[in-house]
């Protein structure tokens, strides 16, 4: 039986195509590979699942997976990844907070809503919940970034980090805070059109990341 499923290989995720060749022996095919949770993220958000998804039917015509169960298992796979890593950075500690213990939760429920509104293909459904998301924009002081705003945030993040390093781990503890803001930004730059701005944060964030 074909089918064709995203996997966790290390750091790494896999979209493969298992079926069974000539012999009847099981062959899997590689038809896309991420090397962490947040190109993942970027491949199963737009432009980025619409171009794979048309690769893959140019090329693999043969193929006729639900591409929103699939795109739906990717993200519940990145998510569950995610929370796996924020989970193993708190057991660190001798003991978890309750404080610790509330900002997975809250993290968890960020992760779950921004995946909602990636799959949310209805524009009536969008502009319903419109108000909800600006009361909720406006309860944590976030907005789309302006020029002279995201860069202050950025630094202020970055100065915290340990002195005498370059290089950190993305689930670092000291380090955690700062590549959130990278990726926060990049995100609301790319939806506001900054392009130049926002492939100036990415490069940013690659120079940082020990394995970006």
């Amino acid at each position: 039986m074909e089918r064709v499923f995203w996997i966790k290989r290390g750091r790494r995720f896999l979209l493969l195509h298992s079926y069974r060749d000539g012999r009847g022996k099981v062959v899997q095919r590689r038809l896309c590979a991420c090397r962490d949770e947040a190109e993942l993220r970027r491949q199963l958000a737009e432009p980025g699942w619409s171009g794979l998804r048309q690769d893959l039917m140019r090329q693999c015509p043969e193929l006729t997976p639900d591409w929103d169960e699939l795109r739906t298992r990717g993200r519940e796979l990145c998510l569950s990844s995610e929370a796996a890593a924020d989970r193993a950075a708190v057991g660190a500690a001798d003991r978890p907070s309750g404080a610790a213990e509330r900002v997975l939760s809250i993290r968890r429920a960020i992760g779950r809503l921004r995946s909602l509104l990636g799959q949310e293909p209805d524009p009536e459904v969008l502009a319903q919940i419109e108000p909800d998301l600006a009361r909720l924009a406006e309860l944590l002081g976030s907005e789309v970034p302006a020029e002279e705003g995201y860069r202050q945030q950025l630094e202020r993040k970055k100065s915290a980090l340990p002195a005498g390093r370059r290089k950190f781990e993305r689930y670092e503890v000291e380090a955690r805070d700062y590549f959130q803001a990278l990726e926060s930004t990049t995100d609301l730059l790319e939806r506001s059109e900054q392009v130049e701005e926002a492939v100036e944060v990415l490069r940013e964030y690659a120079d940082t990341c020990r394995h970006a």
